[in-house]
């Protein structure tokens, strides 16, 4: 095809070098791993599951608090995904957060792990630079060959085969 980029490119120093004037932009945010509890507030029962939710945040602090556990039998929507980045941010690795309303209900949460904030590794985005510089080659590619296509294009219209035609209708 005439937009096929060889094999083997780019090399990897041109890898390198885009990598290094790209890191910036190769940020990997900070990451929290949590465990959470959800209790749906139905109609009018507001009170009633936030005093569930603050009594199971004193058994998950408590010493024999076993969240996993807490939160397989008590949350009512396992799937569920608080956004909570302002109450995670204030927690320590395994503390327990006190309870908090969204939309939707209440939630406990539970820090397991943080991950500092970083700049991802060459080796793992070396795959996705490759495939990025590899596509942008092929578009110019392409890009040039009809330009070239439409630079040695010439139109040349005869003139009696139109009036000719126009005569008969």
């Amino acid at each position: 095809a005439v937009s096929q980029v060889p094999e083997d490119f780019p090399d990897d120093a041109t890898l390198r070098q885009l990598y290094e004037s790209s890191k910036q932009e190769l940020a990997v945010p900070e990451r929290y791993h949590l465990r959470q509890i959800f209790l749906a507030v139905e109609g009018t029962n507001a009170d009633q599951v936030k005093a569930r939710a603050g009594q199971l945040v004193k058994e998950a602090r408590g010493k024999k608090g076993d969240f996993a556990e807490l939160a397989r039998r008590h949350s009512d929507d396992a799937a569920s995904a608080a956004r909570a980045r302002p109450v995670v941010a204030a927690l320590k690795e395994g503390e327990v957060s006190a309870p908090f309303r969204t939309g939707s209900g209440w939630h406990v949460l539970k820090l397991e792990k943080t991950e500092a904030a970083r700049t991802a590794t060459f080796d793992e985005v070396q795959d996705q630079l490759r495939a990025t510089v590899r596509e942008q080659r092929r578009r110019q590619n392409a890009e040039a060959y009809l330009n070239r296509l439409v630079g040695e294009a010439s139109l040349n219209i005869n003139g009696a085969a139109v009036t000719a035609l126009l005569e008969n209708q």
